[in-house]
């Protein structure tokens, strides 16, 4: 039996490593992205994000930031005390849309 899958993402993902910092127990934590888009981004971190909860991150891109707020889509156990998440953005300026469109389409060349 085939199965058929379809892609939900609205957006390509670009595999990119950039610096993330977000607030989680009242503390400042960071990660770094493993793919982004115009949509969200993947994200590793050592703290363990919770599902369904909204965070306000900054990513850093080529020494420019852009603070989108986004969602925990789902959770992926990683290697020893490193955790995935998935991270749809539910808000992010239009300025800082048009930062990320920018920095995208240099890394599609």
């Amino acid at each position: 039996m085939t199965q058929h899958w379809k892609e939900k993402r609205r957006y390509p993902r670009y595999p990119i490593h950039c610096p993330v910092s977000f607030m989680s127990f009242d503390e400042l934590r960071f990660g770094e992205t493993e793919d982004l888009s115009l949509g969200g981004m993947k994200i590793y971190s050592r703290t363990v994000l919770l599902e369904g909860k909204t965070y306000d991150f900054i990513v850093v891109m080529n020494g420019r930031a852009i603070t989108p707020k986004g969602k925990i889509v789902y959770l992926q156990s990683q290697r020893t005390f490193t955790y995935g998440a998935g991270v749809s953005f539910l808000h992010l300026s239009e300025d800082h849309q048009n930062r990320l469109s920018g920095f995208l389409s240099v890394q599609r060349v």
